[in-house]
């Protein structure tokens, strides 16, 4: 054989062995697992045969029911040994039961709360934001975490950092990945955390419970009392040995509690021992999972939102059908001593105890109840603020308002743990007074600068000697013991600080130290003036001008705006004037003295005068607070200068300061009787003539009654001196002007004789020269009486007649070839030296100057033209009267334009010229020939006709004039 073969065999041989081996083995394996099967069905059948089964799910019932019954009266708890819990009476029942919801702690929520007042439960946020801002600062929190330890720390954590007005103490209701878990997305809370990362945990008030587990080691607990299976061995017939504590698997349903107790049996059967697992379960028919989730939310709401209340308690049961039956009652709240349906009391008065009953379901014939206890917390005060983004301290003052506006505070409070509250106040105008002491502002001279909010504190004063009470004594206060009032002053500008106060029975309170800025509005200032030194400030009367000034006006300290307008009234009159300026001159717009009567002031009277200065600030247009002044308008006021008598006969420039005459002192008119101007004057009776026109005339507009007595002069006594005596009366209507009627006389008071006539040159045109150079003065008028005097000067009489002083010629000519001036003596007085000049030798005398004031001949040999007027063919070349005339023409006075006139022709061909070649045929009233001339209306045949308004007009020429003859028609 070969060896291949033998090796072939061998492993043959191999298999074949391992193949009755595994059949033998396989035979026992099935025959153990048979007598398993077979002790198995042996067990259970004895079990349910024997009604044991039924016994002990009945225990498993008892017991659960018990377990849930103690959790929910116990706050959900089922081992509060080390609990902070409240021992309470329900109608005489009493039971310790734990809280669901603690009082704030720094310790345990950190930075999220704030225990204390002022700044509970978090500063300087609403009410209202609360809830959202807790939530909000858990998402902040994450924002800056780098690692999933710390991540998952904080998410862990947050089960417990539960809200701002406590601390969530409500068991999480499973394991986390428990074979609850699946639920837990029901629930407003987190599951118990898993044990392998507790460690990283700060705070664990629980442990590693929840509910779940509270109920599996009370039932495993609790079980074994009732069901002891080791006694039932020899009933069943059966050699077997149990474990006394079964394990327990406690799942919820939406409807129900599903537990499962598995016991370990060693069990004896046919010689064999077997280690058998058998199941008891239970259902039971409470909807534990919207019930305490029902819990849940009510703890969550009562730790977050202050808002949250009975009502919103039963608004979320009626949301859920399954426990819409579940009632929910407050204690003490709903106490039977204020109409409730409990007889409740409690260790600790003002906790809240919360019992929810749930008719829909019993437990061992009794409704479901739940008692949990809510621990008394701070009211809340809302946050009160209105701001104006304005900053002391680094903080933003809460209300901001102007001077003498009523500031009205609404605080709200709630306790959390729907406790009835009350309102105080402290500090500002209510424990204390305070005000500011202007006079220690930079801007009223003082060295602090009151513009700034932070160091206006330096210059506030604090009296604690008197209790004010302004704001609890106000009427809102008295009405509703909440609101408050106060209405503030000037004094009150600055940085306040007012407590307001909200507290409960039990003692607890929050309180905001509310800031109170209070801008100074522009303060309106007038310092009413007289113009006059010796009138008082405040008089002053219809007819003069008066000053309001208001220059000591302030703009807003605080604002720091600008001073744009001032606003002036006068309801009396009434008069509202706005400027720019600080001050006002009254009347306004300026009038001078003749027409400021009844201006602005035309009430005799006592006038209160008004100032508002307006501001544009940041806060916009303000109007300042008003300044009010009394003015007595009178008449007139008797302003005295002796140095000036009155308007219009005032020696000084401003009329006003003149003396007023007709005003008496009490500031009421002269009557017409009263002298208020007179004089004495001399001079020449023309000049003195002159005068009283002048001294009249004034002022303007005026009409005064005259009464003259003045005496006539003959021929030749013109040059004598006169007397004028002048007298003007008041007029009874004007206090400083004089303008009434006049008395005007003149006399001759001194003769000056005159120089006989004199032989002097006879001229064809001028006839008889007469000297004259003796009389009064040259001054015009004096107010003293004078002497007559002669000329001092060499006069032409002098030089070319031989003749004595005081003689002159006072004509003068030009007659063919002779030239006199005689110009040497004007009204008296010569002025220029006498010239003769003989023009015989020549040819003839000229007028040299014709636009001279003094007319000037000279000798002139070749002159032929202009300006003496003539040519040879006697036309003229200057529209000079003299000139015309000379030329033999015709002079024509313009009847449109005064003083001037047209040269016309002599209306037998000559042709009327302004220059050798130009026609002038527009000339008004000068004719030529049969034509009529008539200026802007062309040049017409004489005759000719125009019909207007049935009327016939015909041209007619008759002289040196036309015209426009009407006929009517036949």
């Amino acid at each position: 054989m070969r060896k291949g073969q033998l090796v072939l065999f061998f492993m043959i041989g191999v298999l074949f062995l391992i193949a009755i081996m595994f059949l033998y083995l396989a035979g026992g394996m099935i025959h153990e697992y048979k007598l398993r099967i077979e002790a198995k069905r042996q067990l259970q059948f004895s079990l349910d045969e024997q009604g044991v089964k039924n016994y002990v799910e009945d225990c498993i019932q008892r017991v659960l029911e018990q377990g849930v019954i103690t959790a929910l009266r116990q706050g959900g708890r089922l081992n509060i040994s080390k609990e902070k819990q409240i021992m309470i009476n329900i109608s005489g029942n009493w039971t310790n039961v734990t809280y669901i919801v603690l009082a704030p702690s720094r310790s345990v929520q950190g930075d999220m709360v704030y225990p204390l007042p002022p700044e509970y439960p978090y500063p300087n946020r609403r009410m209202n934001e609360l809830f959202d801002t807790y939530g909000g600062l858990l998402l902040d929190k994450q924002e800056g975490m780098n690692s999933f330890s710390d991540i998952e720390k904080f998410l862990l954590n947050k089960t417990y950092y539960s809200g701002f007005l406590g601390i969530n103490n409500l068991l999480p209701i499973c394991r986390y990945n428990g074979p609850n878990f699946r639920y837990s997305q029901q629930l407003s809370r987190l599951p118990c955390v898993d044990p392998s990362i507790n460690h990283i945990l700060d705070y664990q008030p629980y442990g590693y419970r929840s509910l779940e587990e509270e109920l599996v080691n009370y039932t495993t607990e609790k079980l074994p009392e009732c069901a002891n299976l080791s006694i039932f061995s020899k009933i069943l017939g059966l050699n077997y040995t149990v474990s006394d504590e079964p394990r327990i698997n406690i799942t919820f349903s939406p409807y129900s509690l599903n537990v499962r107790a598995i016991y370990s049996f060693n069990l004896s059967y046919k010689g064999r021992m077997f280690n058998i697992m058998e199941d008891f379960s239970k259902r039971i028919n409470i909807p534990l999972i919207h019930i305490y989730n029902a819990l849940s939310m009510i703890s969550k709401y009562e730790s977050r939102d202050p808002y949250f209340n009975s009502s919103s308690i039963s608004y979320l049961i009626s949301v859920d059908p399954l426990i819409s039956n579940l009632t929910v009652y407050r204690c003490p709240q709903d106490n039977a001593s204020n109409g409730g349906p409990l007889n409740c009391t409690s260790t600790n008065n003002y906790d809240t105890l919360l019992v929810l009953e749930y008719n829909t379901t019993t437990i061992k014939g009794q409704p479901l109840r739940i008692y949990v206890g809510i621990e008394n917390r701070n009211p809340v005060l809302d946050y009160i603020h209105t701001g104006c983004g304005m900053e002391y301290d680094g903080k933003l003052v809460d209300i901001c308002v102007l001077e003498n506006r009523t500031i009205t505070i609404e605080p709200y409070g709630i306790d959390p743990d729907e406790l009835p509250v009350s309102y105080n106040y402290s500090g500002w105008q209510e424990t204390y007074f305070e005000y500011l002491n202007f006079s220690k502002c930079k801007q009223y001279g003082g060295s602090v600068n009151c513009s700034n909010i932070s160091e206006i504190r330096e210059a506030m004063i604090i009296n604690r000697t008197k209790i004010p009470r302004n704001w609890t004594r106000s009427q809102e206060f008295q009405d509703t013991h909440r609101s408050a009032s106060y209405k503030t002053s000037h004094n009150d500008t600055g940085l306040h600080f007012l407590e307001v106060w909200v507290k409960d029975p039990s003692g607890e309170f929050d309180y905001q130290n509310v800031s109170i800025l209070v801008f100074d509005l522009p303060v309106s200032h007038i310092e009413p003036q007289s113009i006059y030194s010796d009138i008082l400030n405040n008089w002053t009367s219809i007819e003069d001008p008066f000053i309001l000034n208001g220059s000591e006006s302030k703009a807003s300290m605080l604002l720091s705006g600008q001073l744009l307008e001032f606003n002036w009234s006068d309801d009396l009159e009434p008069f509202n004037i706005t400027t720019t300026e600080n001050y006002l001159r009254l009347p306004y717009p300026n009038k001078d003295i003749e027409g400021i009567t009844h201006s602005n002031f035309t009430k005799i009277g006592i006038h209160n005068v008004t100032l508002k200065v307006i501001e544009a600030t940041n806060l916009g247009v303000l109007v300042g607070i008003p300044d009010i002044v009394t003015i007595n308008v009178t008449q007139c006021v008797p302003h005295r200068n002796p140095n000036s008598p009155a308007y219009p006969y005032n020696t000084i420039n401003d009329p006003f300061m003149a003396n007023h005459t007709c005003c008496n002192d009490d500031g009421t008119y002269k009557d017409d009787s009263t002298v208020c101007f007179s004089g004495e004057w001399w001079g020449y009776y023309d000049v003195l003539i002159e005068q009283v026109e002048d001294l009249a005339s004034k002022p303007i507009n005026v009409n005064p009654d005259r009464d003259e007595n003045y005496y006539q002069p003959a021929q030749g006594e013109d040059n004598d001196i006169y007397k004028l005596t002048f007298k003007r009366y008041c007029s009874g209507d004007r206090g400083n002007i004089c303008s009434g009627d006049i008395d005007a006389t003149i006399d001759k008071v001194y003769d000056c004789d005159d120089q006989p006539q004199l032989p002097g040159y006879v001229g064809p045109n001028d006839g008889i020269i007469i000297g004259r150079c003796s009389g009064p003065p040259e001054e015009g008028v004096v107010e003293q009486l004078v002497q007559c005097v002669g000329y001092t000067d060499t006069t032409f009489e002098q030089l070319f007649q031989g003749v004595s002083n005081n003689h002159c010629w006072k004509g003068r000519t030009c007659d063919g070839n002779v030239f006199v001036t005689a110009l040497t003596c004007e009204s008296g007085e010569c002025t220029r030296k006498a010239e003769y000049r003989d023009c015989s030798s020549l040819n003839e005398c000229i007028d040299g100057d014709p636009y001279d004031t003094y007319v000037e001949y000279i000798c002139d040999p070749s002159y032929h033209g202009p300006p003496d007027g003539c040519e040879p063919t006697n036309r003229y070349t200057s529209n000079d009267e003299y000139a015309c005339i000379k030329c033999g023409h015709s002079w024509v006075s313009d009847p449109y334009i005064p003083g001037s006139g047209y040269c016309c022709g002599d209306g037998v061909g000559e042709e009327v010229v302004v220059s050798d070649n130009l026609i002038h045929n527009s000339i008004p009233g000068c004719c030529k020939s049969d034509q009529c001339y008539w200026g802007g209306h062309g040049c017409y045949d004489e005759g000719t006709v125009r019909i207007s308004n049935s009327i016939t007009y015909t041209c007619e020429c008759s002289g040196n004039s036309c015209s426009w003859e009407p006929k009517l028609q036949p």
